[in-house]
Order: C-alpha cells, then structure tokens, then sequence
C-alpha cells in the first residue's frame, strides 16, 4: 500500500494593496514625523549652553582690597549636537584662591571670526581692565560691572 500524498495547500489569496491614498498618506505622515522630530532636536540642542573654559586665563595681580579676578574666554556650545554658538569674554572672582566660574560678568565677543578669541595680554587698574586679543581687537570692561565691585 502507497500512502496518498498529502493534499496541496489552497493557494495563498492575493494580499489587496492599500489604497493609493492611504499610502500616500502614510509617507506623508512619516516624512512630516521626522521633520517634527529634526526640528524639537534643534530646538532643543539650541537651548541652554555647555560652556567650554580654556585652562588659560589672566589674574589680576594683587590688588589692595581681598577680592581678585580673573578675565577667561569661554566657548559656548549647543548641549546635545555640541555646535559652537559664540564666545564669551568672562570677567570672574577669585574666591578662597579658586576661579568661581559660576559668577560674573560676561561680555559677547562677535566679531565675525571664527577663529577663537585668543587673550593676548590685560591690563587692570581701579577703572576696569583692558584686555587685548592676538587678532587685535581690544575690549575695555568698566570696574563696576565686575562682580561684587
């Protein structure tokens, strides 16, 4: 005795395609998902700063009161996709012996370079202090802006 061969299995129906409408919508709908997305992202990265401070930065000499400073150029950047946003002169306290970082004065260097600031010297006396820049540039920040002055 032969076994019979098993029955063929009933044809697979053909799947019907979607709507020419529902399909374009779907993509539509993507494509508008993943600007949204692109754009709460920038928008996002855009706000708040990660600020990048060089270890260079110039003291006051001694001064006769108790409180120093110290003058730095901070790198601002975006705080997901750490894209530079500007740079800032930043006009601090020496407290205890350390750089507080947290407090002061800080003045936006935009001068359409986008070549990092980079502190050449500065100079200070009672009325502020006058900082110098290997480009050239030259800003004068007054005494009373400093913090705690």
């Amino acid at each position: 005795m032969t076994d019979q061969a098993p029955p063929a299995p009933p044809e697979a129906a053909p799947r019907p395609r979607p709507p020419a409408g529902r399909a374009r919508w779907v993509r539509r709908s993507l494509v508008a998902a993943a600007l949204l997305l692109g754009v709460v992202v920038l928008g996002v990265d855009s706000w708040g700063a990660s600020i990048d401070e060089p270890a260079a930065s110039v003291r006051q000499p001694k001064a006769e009161g108790s409180v120093r400073y110290f003058v730095t150029v901070q790198d601002n950047r975006s705080r997901i996709l750490h894209r530079h946003r500007y740079y800032d002169l930043f006009v601090g306290m020496i407290v205890s012996g350390r750089r507080d970082p947290s407090y002061g004065h800080w003045v936006r260097l935009d001068w359409g370079s986008s070549e990092r600031p980079a502190i050449k010297n500065a100079q200070w006396d009672r009325t502020g202090v006058r900082v110098a820049f290997t480009s050239g540039h030259e800003v004068f920040v007054p005494a009373r802006r400093f913090p705690g002055h």
